[in-house]
């Protein structure tokens, strides 16, 4: 079972101790990890220094901004489409650089008892109307074919943010959901 991760990074931003988890762990759990480059329109742009600083790993790989009309459509949505369409994984997970556990090895034994339970998993985010927070989530990629894959913002259904339509996708589904809530443990 290949396991994809996906990242949408913001060119104008480096993250040291992400880049290190990717050294240290997550070449050793993920078969691929793919990175999208999104463009702010700020500068100063990093990502040919974290490119070179990534290269020794086969498994990570980077992909160039799509244009998806700036100020006009939803950056994540645009960004997390492209890396889906990169994605040869059997699950799909996202982790935002600036999510971290305690613990990254039993972070990892759980995400593998996780995944014999659940098709769809990750930290739920208690909203009026709650839904799975995209700084850590993880789907079957046979589940997120029968979604609608809109990964963007919707404030108009109780304010809910990027990643919540998806949550709304699979509970229509009538999926088991695992919702984690502070420390990871199945």
């Amino acid at each position: 079972m290949r396991k994809s991760l996906i990242i949408s990074w913001i060119s104008a931003c480096d993250y040291p101790l992400f880049r290190g988890w990717i050294c240290e762990w997550g070449v050793n759990f993920f078969d691929e990890i793919i990175i999208y480059w999104d463009v702010q329109l700020r500068h100063p742009f990093y990502w040919a220094f974290i490119q070179q600083d990534l290269a020794q790993f086969p498994e990570v790989k980077f992909l160039d901004p799509v244009d998806y009309g700036f100020g006009v459509g939803d950056w994540r949505n645009a960004a997390t489409n492209e890396l889906i369409k990169h994605a040869t994984g059997d699950w799909i997970f996202s982790i935002e650089q600036d999510w971290f556990t305690d613990n990254w090895e039993r972070f990892f034994n759980s995400i593998q008892i996780t995944m014999s339970k659940a098709d769809f998993f990750g930290f739920w985010n208690e909203t009026n109307n709650p839904y799975v927070h995209p700084a850590f989530w993880a789907i079957k990629r046979e589940l997120l074919e029968k979604t609608s894959k809109d990964f963007s913002a919707h404030p108009e259904i109780n304010g809910s943010d990027h990643f919540a339509k998806i949550t709304y996708d699979v509970n229509e589904l009538r999926v088991y959901i695992e919702k984690l809530r502070g420390e990871f443990s199945p």
